[in-house]
């Protein structure tokens, strides 16, 4: 659970951060995870991969059950950034 919820405020600190990149507003919400070289992303509405390089299925399963789990607090994180 610590677990997790280390995740949700990493990736909203991360929003804070991106949104300064252009073209964000022009995608669907989204996040990015990486970790050492590999990168997914995954599109929030609904969650889905939209990319992987590098991460092991039996990592993206775990990480999209993370991203489901705290998909409305990503999503609100997203538009209050946005």
């Amino acid at each position: 659970m610590r677990q997790v919820a280390t995740f949700a405020r990493t990736q909203s600190k991360r929003l804070r951060r991106y949104r300064k990149r252009s073209g964000v507003r022009d995608e669907p919400v989204h996040i990015h995870v990486t970790r050492d070289r590999q990168i997914a992303k995954f599109w929030l509405e609904p969650v889905s991969l939209a990319k992987n390089k590098g991460f092991r299925q039996h990592e993206l399963d775990r990480i999209a059950r993370l991203v489901v789990q705290y998909e409305v607090v990503l999503i609100e994180a997203w538009h209050d950034y946005f």
